[in-house]
């Protein structure tokens, strides 16, 4: 999945969360009487949930954004035959980009 999409589920996500947590206060508050019964008012309990949705995605993508060259190489290194994985690392890189370069047309057809 490309990082741009990732994002805008993670908006769409905020915005759920935000949506749902001024929500719930909205319910509750009524319940309890008045709004004033509330400590803080409804938008910023929708704030609070939206950060709790949003803090944690944020840093995973940052992480996978990091590290994710890095895991795709060794994942894709560790698939080649052991013959090919004793090869120097220019050639192994050789291997690698043809493999990259070849997998979105093998997913295209159903073959990968």
């Amino acid at each position: 999945m490309q990082t741009t999409t990732v994002f805008l589920v993670l908006v769409a996500l905020c915005v759920g969360s935000f949506l749902l947590g001024r929500k719930r206060s909205q319910v509750l508050a009524m319940r309890l009487g008045s709004l004033s019964s509330l400590h803080s008012l409804p938008k910023h309990y929708g704030y609070m949930a939206a950060a709790w949705a949003a803090i944690p995605a944020i840093l995973l993508l940052l992480l996978w954004i990091g590290f994710e060259s890095n895991a795709l190489y060794t994942m894709v290194v560790s698939g080649l035959p052991e013959s090919i994985q004793q090869q120097p690392a220019a050639e192994l890189g050789l291997y690698y980009k043809s493999d990259s370069g070849l997998r979105p047309g093998l997913n295209r057809f159903g073959a990968a």
